[in-house]
């Protein structure tokens, strides 16, 4: 939210402070800058127009795809491993939501045939030519877990207000939309 904030100022809470959980460990907070929002989702004219301005400006700091630090989408971790392809960086993401899938809703021979062809031939045949022949993508930070409740609209401002993300820096045209165990099947 920091790097969003940095690069979009404006455009989600102010980042205040992240920690641990003193009496566990294991339990985590973070805390922003209250912004007033309507019930509304953001206007279809403003919210695309931010989300260019955050993929145009905020760049990866090292030109590779990934992100300091694992993300969440919900009871999903994004281990975020650094890499220099997009193929590469999209290939492990989709690997590590087919593997949850799997985890949550056990074994399913379909479903491991098709993750299988996915990770192996879809990927590569669409994304590898991205990134051949003399082309590349300059990875760009992305919110990741970009839908309607996590866009609003600021009451005060009436511009467009993003939250709860979870960013990497990837492809600047993606953006995953939230993660519930049940919607994959």
């Amino acid at each position: 939210m920091t790097l969003i904030h940095n690069a979009v100022p404006g455009f989600c809470p102010v980042p205040i402070a992240v920690g641990d959980y003193a009496s566990d460990p294991n339990f985590h907070f973070y805390l922003s800058s209250f912004v007033d929002m309507t019930d509304e989702v953001a206007e279809l004219e403003t919210l695309p127009a931010k989300l260019a301005e955050l993929h145009t400006k905020a760049i990866s700091p090292n030109g590779k795809f990934g992100f300091p630090v694992p993300t969440n989408q919900g009871p999903m971790t994004q281990p975020n491993t650094w890499t220099s392809s997009w193929e590469k960086a999209f290939t492990e993401i989709m690997k590590n939501l087919l593997g949850f899938e799997l985890d949550v809703h056990g074994p399913d021979k379909e479903m491991e045939e098709l993750s299988k062809d996915t990770l192996e031939k879809t990927i590569p045949r669409l994304l590898r030519p991205l990134e051949t022949g003399g082309r590349d993508i300059q990875p760009r930070l992305v919110h990741s877990d970009l839908w309607d409740g996590n866009t609003s609209t600021n009451a005060e401002t009436a511009q467009p207000i993003i939250f709860d993300a979870s960013s990497t820096y990837a492809h600047n045209e993606c953006e995953s939309t939230t993660y519930e165990s049940n919607t994959i099947r």
